[in-house]
């Protein structure tokens, strides 16, 4: 159990950041999406960073994990920082954050054929929001609590298993009963 420190050979510019997400994509690249610098500038970049050769010879000091912009022409999501991220299938989901104003939307990046979606989020939306958390559960996005001034302890539920999507949102009290409807 010790940490390491490989060097990362940037073979694009790349703008330090914070409030960004890092997500595995697969078992070799970890995906970076957003963020902000200086005083909340935000951003809506994308790098790759792949690991394999770093995975194969951790202890190597010439082994050097290489990071690579993604470029992407059409429909890149609005920039923001404090927004949640997580991967599902091979494909990275970002919803909300914020740039001028919270915001609350859902995008999905097909690294495959290097596309980003917008989908549309049926039913009632949770409140915009940022700094909040998603994962994913089953088929299933789950994103928690956030902030936009006031803190959130709410559970929303998407279902991205099909195309009638279907999302939920829930309450604290009813948290397990629903959710587990949900996935039976």
């Amino acid at each position: 159990m010790v940490w390491l420190k490989p060097e990362i050979n940037f073979l694009d510019m790349y703008t330090a950041k914070r409030f960004h997400t890092v997500c595995t994509i697969n078992e070799t690249q970890v995906i970076t999406f957003g963020g902000c610098h200086s005083e909340y500038v935000h951003m809506n970049e994308m790098h790759i960073f792949d690991i394999a050769d770093f995975l194969k010879n951790p202890l190597s000091p010439e082994v050097k994990v290489e990071c690579r912009k993604i470029d992407v022409k059409e429909g890149i999501p609005t920039t923001r920082w404090g927004h949640a991220a997580s991967t599902y299938k091979g494909k990275l989901y970002i919803v909300g954050g914020r740039n001028e104003q919270d915001v609350i939307d859902l995008h999905e990046f097909d690294p495959a054929k290097n596309k980003w979606t917008e989908l549309e989020i049926p039913g009632v939306l949770p409140k915009p929001r940022r700094r909040h958390s998603a994962l994913f559960v089953s088929s299933s996005l789950c994103m928690f609590g956030g902030f936009d001034g006031s803190f959130y302890n709410d559970l929303n539920i998407i279902d991205l298993s099909n195309t009638n999507k279907t999302s939920v949102m829930v309450s604290p009290s009813t948290i397990i009963s629903d959710y587990k409807r949900m996935i039976d």
